[in-house]
């Protein structure tokens, strides 16, 4: 080996060297400065939710407030390193809650948006790192996520509108719904609906997996599914009978 190479290893190895020390630094120093904060708060008559987070999962309940029209919040976020912007107010009768800056170093970011609300509230709910989670809505919903799954049980709602661009949707609805849209960019689509008499104009379509539709269909019926995958299966079905 001559001097010239063994010098150039000896640099490589003294940058390998600074660099795993620098990024063993930076993890220490993230692990040091963890910090949460948790803000609990109740609304009165609210009449929309619009939520858009950046890491935060996101989960709305229909609950026992109803019948005062208050909404109940319960969020947490943690971070390293840089402190997320943070907010929740109430705009008329619309209460926003948003939440941006995330950046990578240390132990990153992490946190939750928890959610009671009234029956009939109307729900826009996005997650650009999290998932997206509704129970029981009876009001109209638009629900997204950038990475993670967007999940609809017990739901009331007559209009409906689900996707994700990095995970599975699944909607299950204890009404007849009017309008679904229901769509993935990766990940498997899945619409339940009441085992009934009424009928759908079900549009059901994927690019890369399998096509189920199970349900009453007439293409002229006022209620319609729309339910796509660019990569997963479809399926368009009844609830399981208890």
């Amino acid at each position: 080996m001559t001097p010239e190479v063994r010098s150039l290893l000896r640099g490589a190895a003294v940058v390998g060297a600074v660099g795993t020390i620098a990024l063993g630094a930076l993890s220490i120093v993230g692990l040091l400065g963890w910090e949460t904060v948790r803000v609990q708060r109740t609304y009165a008559d609210v009449r929309v939710v619009d939520v858009d987070v950046s890491v935060e999962s996101v989960r709305v309940q229909t609950g026992p407030e109803g019948a005062s029209g208050a909404v109940r919040l319960d969020r947490s976020m943690s971070w390293s390193m840089n402190k997320p912007s943070i907010s929740q107010h109430l705009v008329g009768h619309r209460l926003v809650v948003r939440s941006s800056g995330a950046i990578w170093f240390g132990r990153g970011m992490d946190g939750r948006v928890t959610l009671v609300v009234p029956a009939g509230v109307r729900l826009q709910l996005h997650s650009s790192g999290g998932f997206v989670k509704v129970v029981g809505s009876t009001g109209r919903v638009s629900a997204t996520s950038s990475a993670g799954s967007v999940t609809g049980t017990a739901l009331g709602s007559a209009d409906v509108a689900a996707s994700s661009s990095a995970g599975s949707v699944r909607l299950d609805f204890v009404a007849d719904p009017i309008k679904v849209k229901a769509r993935s960019s990766a990940g498997s689509v899945v619409v339940q609906v009441p085992r009934d008499e009424a009928a759908y104009a079900v549009d059901a379509s994927t690019s890369a997996g399998s096509r189920t539709v199970s349900v009453r269909t007439d293409p002229g019926a006022t209620r319609r599914i729309t339910a796509r995958s660019s990569a997963g299966s479809v399926r368009v079905s009844y609830l399981p009978t208890r």
